[in-house]
């Protein structure tokens, strides 16, 4: 996980939802990208059936609605240390509710501390044990 370099980038949020229909389901699966030399997962994510996506959001992914929401994705034990570790987050794409990231090396985040110039790592982390 990067530290973080902005001070924003250390609050601590917790959310509370009080469900009286069903939960939202993510749907998850995973397979091969660029000639299998990468782990990829894809997936979707829907409410009582329907996608969930917002409506506007800026060019980096941040929604700028009540109905956007990241996927946040976690890993265990990979390339930027031991236990869970956040790789990236992304939004479900607008009118489907799917989304899809690579594991393969990452542009450095914008607005990242030149010091840490250079490509992220590949971490696709461990299996649980």
């Amino acid at each position: 996980m990067l530290d973080p370099w902005k001070p924003l980038q250390r609050t601590v949020e917790l959310r509370l939802s009080h469900w009286r229909t069903e939960l939202p389901e993510l749907e998850l699966w995973t397979n091969w990208a660029h000639s299998r030399r990468f782990h990829h997962v894809f997936g979707r994510y829907t409410y009582l059936g329907q996608p969930v996506y917002g409506f506007h959001a800026s060019s980096t992914g941040v929604p700028s609605d009540t109905y956007g929401r990241n996927v946040y994705l976690d890993t265990l034990n990979s390339a930027y240390g031991p236990g869970w570790r956040r790789e990236n987050s992304f939004l479900a794409h607008r009118g489907t509710g799917v989304f899809c990231y690579g594991f393969y090396p990452h542009d450095p985040y914008p607005g990242y501390p030149p010091s840490a110039a250079g490509r992220r790592a590949r971490a696709n982390g461990t299996e649980r044990p």
